[in-house]
């Protein structure tokens, strides 16, 4: 088992993932809403909200903290790849 701590001083990053270790899974996290609109090709992204009170990407509350679990993951390369920018009028937010 190896244990990770966030580091106070960054705002987001990633924990484990294939890069790093034989997880299927990456596992990242972040202290604040990440206004950056997207989608994935392949790997489903799911959001689990560990504090705050405003659970938005646009705007978060001081407590703010979330994990974030890709699924499969990919080596770095291949992440990028299967991230795609979305613009919010694709959103319906225009």
């Amino acid at each position: 088992m190896r244990l990770e701590r966030i580091d106070p001083r960054q705002q987001n990053g990633w924990w484990a993932g294939p890069w790093n270790s034989s997880l299927e899974v990456a596992v990242g996290w972040a202290t604040s809403g990440i206004n950056a609109p997207h989608r994935h090709r392949r790997s489903p992204e799911i959001y689990m909200v560990a504090h705050g009170e405003a659970h938005m990407f646009l705007s978060s509350s001081d407590a703010y903290q979330h994990f974030v679990i890709h699924s499969p993951a990919f080596l770095p390369d291949a992440a990028s790849a299967d991230h795609v920018s979305v613009l919010y009028a694709e959103l319906g937010l225009a």
